[in-house]
């Protein structure tokens, strides 16, 4: 497994200033934190820093504290990828985290491709450096695909500041981008890092690089994209729990989620971004981490989770429960499931840890669930989540079986009576 891990630290300058416009980034206190409590987890979890690429601008003096090779630069993020490429083999993971700013590229971004535009901030921007463009980075990654390696990506950051209309955040949390902002400066630095993404693209098939504009990590295959926010939403950072440091939103998640997790396997990209939303419900901040790509397979791990629909318990009243699915999300009266508390592998059927509930009530968004005999769960602020077990439809539909098998026309109507809805009629044998 290869991780290459980015935090930034911003040099002031004025080599995008142009038509009377400043720009400036302010300095971010949680994307070296990010970074190296990240390195942390993964050290702790038996990765060997040789195939860790920390690369990080800790503020000093006016001056980054780390050697100029490790800074998170255009072109040191893009020789770590390619190196990375190079050494794996056909299956091994790969996990790449960003923490820093995001900014938009464009004034007027296409709705269509919700990342195209998007770049990410390097360390020396005003100073002549190139952005680590979306599209940049999406040809690095789609190479690695093709190599057959398994990716994730972590961006810790903002799209683009257009979204920001107002006093959004508390003093406590700081945004990952430059308010209603966008740099759509064009230095020479930014001309050569894209002229090498169209030499690559050709190189791999691509004949037309005016083909291959659209963003591939907007719809990427073979990896997963984890983001902290949205085109139209802000990330930010602060200090959570008793922690002295500040940490982005969605590293701070992550991390989280994987120091309390119980169980043979890592949660799956979709619980992880599931956590993460539940982690913003509680912060003054309007912020929505989105997953791209296929959510399934295992956090850190190759393993494929058999898709099974959950919602969230969002209220207990003594043997009932509120969940946040309801009609429109094709819930139905009768439909049974699995209760875990968060940091459960609802994969597995071990521990004998199985609470049940079986919808009572629906209404459009929600529904009410009344937990099985002898079940209990005690609202004290933990989280818990359902993961259905067995469906229900909201009307009766009958079942035509053609047999003269008798056991197999008895061992049919029995599964069938588990299933709210479904009924067999009787008395067709030819």
């Amino acid at each position: 497994m290869g991780a290459p891990l980015c935090g930034d630290y911003y040099f002031e300058g004025t080599a995008r200033n142009s038509n009377g416009k400043s720009l400036k980034f302010p300095n971010l206190g949680g994307c070296v934190q990010d970074v190296n409590d990240m390195y942390d987890y993964l050290i702790s979890a038996g990765l060997s820093p040789s195939n860790i690429a920390r690369l990080t601008a800790t503020c000093g003096e006016g001056w980054p504290v780390e050697n100029e090779e490790f800074w998170p630069t255009h072109r040191n993020v893009v020789r770590e990828l390619n190196r990375i490429t190079d050494a794996a083999a056909p299956g091994d993971l790969v996990y790449i985290h960003y923490s820093g700013h995001g900014i938009c590229r464009d004034a007027t971004p296409p709705d269509t491709d919700s990342m195209m535009g998007m770049a990410l901030v390097m360390t020396d921007v005003l100073r002549g450096g190139s952005y680590l463009t979306g599209k940049q980075l999406g040809s690095c990654i789609r190479t690695m695909v093709q190599k057959n390696l398994r990716v994730t990506l972590a961006l810790d950051s903002c799209y683009s500041g257009r979204a920001i209309r107002g006093p959004e955040f508390t003093p406590e949390i700081t945004p990952r981008t430059v308010p209603q902002q966008y740099d759509d400066t064009l230095l020479e630095s930014d001309t050569e890092a894209d002229a090498a993404v169209d030499r690559i693209n050709i190189a791999s098939g691509q004949r037309d690089p005016g083909s291959i504009r659209k963003n591939w990590l907007s719809n990427p295959t073979g990896c997963t994209v984890l983001a902290a926010c949205g085109p139209q939403k802000v990330a930010g950072e602060g200090r959570f729990s008793d922690s002295i440091s500040k940490n982005g939103v969605l590293t701070y998640s992550i991390l989280n989620l994987l120091r309390e997790w119980r169980g043979n396997t890592l949660p799956s990209h979709a619980r992880m971004i599931q956590h993460a939303k539940i982690l913003v419900r509680r912060i003054p901040v309007r912020q929505s981490p989105r997953l791209l790509g296929d959510g399934n397979y295992e956090f850190f791990g190759a393993f494929t989770y058999v898709k099974r629909p959950s919602c969230h318990v969002i209220a207990i009243r003594d043997s009932e429960i509120n969940l946040d699915v309801g009609s429109v999300q094709g819930v139905a009266v009768g439909a049974l499931y699995d209760i875990f508390p968060r940091g459960f592998d609802s994969n597995l059927e071990e521990g004998g840890l199985r609470l049940q509930a079986k919808v009572a009530s629906i209404s459009l968004f929600q529904s009410t669930a009344v937990l099985l005999p002898r079940g209990f769960i005690a609202d004290n602020g933990r989280e818990w989540f359902a993961v259905l077990r067995q469906w229900a439809l909201p009307n009766t539909s009958k079942v035509k079986f053609v047999t003269t098998d008798q056991t197999l026309h008895t061992k049919l109507k029995a599964k069938l009576e588990k299933y709210p809805g479904l009924e067999l009629i009787e008395g067709v044998t030819s």
